[in-house]
């Protein structure tokens, strides 16, 4: 990776933002289902991201990257009523970016680096959730303006410190999986038809 972002780059942390987010909400879906079906929902985007974030290394393999996409997710996250706490997300960002550049600065993708970086990056996706450690009641009180009864207890049943902790773990496992995964698309079709130069 190297510094100084181009016009192209902004371009494509934009896009590669927009598509993230975009499969990140689709995904979300599953949660109409049950409360439970919520983690089936982040478990499928979080895989099929991986593929979105090594496709837009691969574009633009630079440190600051990932910072920009995580504040502009944060950002949409705050403005669909998630929780401040959603603003760590650009710090998850800039650990990502380190860890994508570690060890001086290559012209192009880095494999076991943006794996690597990408799990670390997924890590937000647990941010939203932090509240439940602090301020439970305020958390689902607010939750109730928006969902079912029913649906509130399940959320309350499920959604506790314990499952929390133990789905942070499952978050770094899923992203080295969805970062596995986006690098081995991203090997077969993308390098093939040029689109990573």
């Amino acid at each position: 990776m190297k510094f100084s972002l181009t016009t192209r780059d902004y371009i494509n942390i934009g896009v590669f933002t927009v598509l993230y987010f975009v499969v990140f909400f689709v995904a979300g879906m599953f949660g109409l289902i049950s409360p439970g079906a919520i983690f089936l929902g982040w478990v499928v985007g979080i895989i099929l991201d991986g593929i979105v974030i090594v496709f837009l290394l691969a574009r633009s393999p630079k440190m600051g990257v990932l910072t920009l996409l995580g504040l502009f997710v944060a950002l949409l996250m705050m403005l669909t009523g998630h929780p401040s706490l959603v603003l760590l997300t650009p710090v998850f960002g800039f650990i990502a970016d380190i860890v994508a550049s570690e060890r001086g600065f290559a012209e192009e993708l880095q494999p076991k680096r943006a794996i690597i970086a990408y799990a670390i990056l997924s890590l937000w996706f647990a941010t939203p959730l932090l509240p439940i450690f602090y301020a439970s009641d305020s958390y689902f009180e607010h939750l109730g303006e928006q969902v079912t009864p029913d649906y509130l207890e399940g959320m309350k049943a499920i959604f506790t410190p314990t499952t929390i902790s133990i789905w942070a773990v499952c978050i770094v496992v899923l992203g080295l999986a969805g970062g596995w995964l986006g690098t081995k698309v991203a090997r077969k079709h993308f390098d093939k038809a040029g689109l990573t130069r």
